[in-house]
């Protein structure tokens, strides 16, 4: 009897072929895999939610002081004498920047000084003939008026002899002693010499007049000279004020000397800027001002955090300077504005490549005195106003999730 058994015949249901394959067990390797798999699509699922994701606008900027710059302008046109101050000079308020040289004031003030010395001999000259001729004059006047006086009363004392006679010939008529022609005759000499006394009088009238004249004309004559003189000492000093003021370039702030834009020698116009001052005083600071196209200009809201390079920083070493927009423009600015802002020409015609750039005021954020660096180190470099940067302004921060779910874009933002 035969103990073989038949060899099992396969089945054609696929189901049964199926359950009748051999079963492969999973190791230990690949369930570590399997598990990082895992582990990552947990971490990306995690950060598409709690993960940020920021959209930045990007622009050139120049650290400032907090006070501003300011230019130093001549105030006359001439030409630069002297050049007081270098780049980089500590200047104080009412210091003297530069000297203009002005011949045409000079000559006008030369001509004035030399009319005035002339004035003064004059006036010297009058007032020593002056003293000399009232004494003269007085001498002359007294003499003249004692000759008068004399002459009226030798007139008057013949008038009582004349009037004597006239008694004595009147006595003389009565009596038939002496012709009526006599007494007339005595009469008429004493009228004479009684009109000869009125005639002394009013030479004695005359001569008071003609004195009095005399001293009112003299008078005049000293007034008139004191009156040029003191027009002329007042224009002359009114002239070297002005010299003062316009030849002398004073500065009316105190700071630092960034740049002096005319040197020695250089023929200036009123107002034509001589040195570029970075003002000091009160509350110090440095503040950034950076400019964005007009495209983005819109898209920064004040408060807004913001990365700044300076030129002097390495990034890989030190990172950012950190810090929060203060200002943003509501126009885009004019090249007026940026020359008034950045106090350079060519500055003004690096960004005025840039289309209708909107002015961004960033106040840097400050730790214990200290400048906040995204990579803080004891060697970060000292930043002063007039560096260059780079700033990065951070305008939208969105969930990852919200990029692959459009519809959760707005609630993740």
């Amino acid at each position: 009897m035969s103990t073989d058994h038949p060899e099992p015949q396969p089945s054609a249901h696929p189901s049964v072929a199926i359950l009748q394959r051999e079963i492969r067990v999973i190791g230990r390797p690949g369930w570590w895999a399997l598990g990082g798999i895992a582990l990552v699509a947990s971490g990306v699922a995690v950060w598409s939610f709690v993960g940020k994701l920021s959209t930045k606008v990007a622009g050139p900027c120049m650290l400032l002081s907090s006070e501003g710059v300011v230019d130093v302008k001549a105030g006359a046109a001439g030409r630069l004498s002297e050049v007081s101050v270098r780049s980089g000079a500590q200047v104080r308020e009412g210091d003297v920047v530069a000297t203009i040289s002005q011949p045409d004031q000079d000559e006008r003030i030369k001509r004035l000084e030399s009319r005035l010395q002339e004035i003064e001999r004059r006036a010297e000259s009058i007032g020593g003939l002056s003293s000399r001729g009232v004494a003269l004059s007085n001498e002359a006047f007294a003499r003249r008026l004692g000759y008068l006086e004399r002459q009226i009363e030798v007139a008057r004392s013949r008038t009582e002899i004349e009037r004597n006679q006239i008694d004595t010939a009147r006595q003389l008529v009565e009596q038939k002693l002496a012709t009526r022609r006599s007494l007339e005759e005595a009469q008429r000499t004493l009228a004479a010499t009684e009109m000869s006394i009125e005639s002394l009088r009013r030479q004695l009238v005359e001569v008071e007049r003609e004195r009095t004249e005399l001293t009112r004309r003299e008078a005049e004559e000293r007034s008139q000279v004191q009156l040029e003189r003191s027009e002329a000492k007042r224009e002359l000093a009114l002239l070297r004020a002005e010299r003062g003021r316009s030849t002398v370039v004073r500065s009316a702030f105190a700071g630092r000397v960034v740049e002096v834009k005319a040197g020695r020698g250089s023929l200036v116009a009123t107002e034509t800027p001589v040195v570029l001052l970075e003002r000091s005083g009160g509350e110090t600071g440095i503040e950034v001002v950076m400019y964005v196209a007009s495209s983005d200009g819109k898209k920064i809201n004040p408060g807004a955090a913001a990365e700044l390079l300076p030129a002097t920083a390495q990034r890989d070493e030190h990172g950012y300077v950190v810090g929060k927009v203060s200002y943003i423009s509501d126009y885009p600015a004019t090249p007026q504005a940026l020359l008034a802002t950045l106090g350079s020409d060519e500055l003004v015609k690096e960004l005025a490549s840039m289309s209708a750039p909107f002015e961004v005021r960033i106040r840097l954020d400050n730790r214990d005195g200290k400048l906040v660096w995204t990579r803080a180190k004891d060697d970060a470099p000292d930043l002063r106003a007039g560096t260059l940067c780079s700033g990065k302004v951070t305008v939208r921060n969105e969930r990852p999730i919200g990029f692959v779910i459009p519809a959760l874009r707005k609630q993740t933002s």
